[in-house]
């Protein structure tokens, strides 16, 4: 089955899927579909990395499994691969099962807590922090950026900030979309 992931989003985010900008800030009200934009991005990107794994966040861990995992979930669907992956409920993982990479779900109520946060095979590739406004400033953001990305590693990290309405982030040079 081949599927034009052009056709499944908004136009007004075509400049997102074509960004190359390690952070990328996602404007956009309910219902502009940036979070889909932005989870079919992540999952082909995904697929084209046999050692990159996905870390997504919220600030309220308990919204995990009905937002940010069915959204995923829903990508990966969306593209025809869901039997490629193994859908973990207890902890929430979409593990891909010929690669054993995954998307890992973090609640952020206490970034102190997911300091000592491994991932064994790989590294992580991109970070998504859905609904970045809830998070209580910078610092939290820093935290779980020291937490996973822990070298540098030229073209592969992403960074994507949902919605716009960023607590003290500094947005010089960010790509918007």
């Amino acid at each position: 089955m081949t599927v034009k992931t052009m056709d499944l989003m908004n136009v007004n985010f075509y400049s997102l899927w074509l960004a190359e900008q390690s952070h990328i800030v996602a404007k956009g009200g309910r219902s502009s579909m940036k979070s889909s934009v932005i989870s079919l991005k992540l999952v082909v990107d995904f697929l084209e990395d046999d050692l990159g794994n996905v870390a997504c966040l919220r600030k309220v861990g308990k919204y995990l499994s009905t937002s940010i995992y069915e959204q995923i979930k829903w990508a990966i669907y969306m593209l025809g691969v869901e039997d490629e992956f193994y859908f973990g409920k207890s902890p929430l993982i979409i593990r891909h099962k010929a690669t054993n990479t995954a998307f890992y779900f973090y609640g952020v109520d206490d970034p102190m807590k997911i300091k000592s946060a491994k991932i064994a095979k790989g590294y992580v590739m991109a970070l998504w922090f859905k609904e970045a406004a809830e998070f209580a400033g910078v610092e939290d953001i820093d935290i779980v950026e020291d937490t996973f990305i822990r070298q540098e590693i030229e073209g592969k990290e992403v960074k994507v900030y949902s919605p716009a309405t960023l607590p003290e982030i500094h947005t010089a040079g960010l790509m918007s979309g």
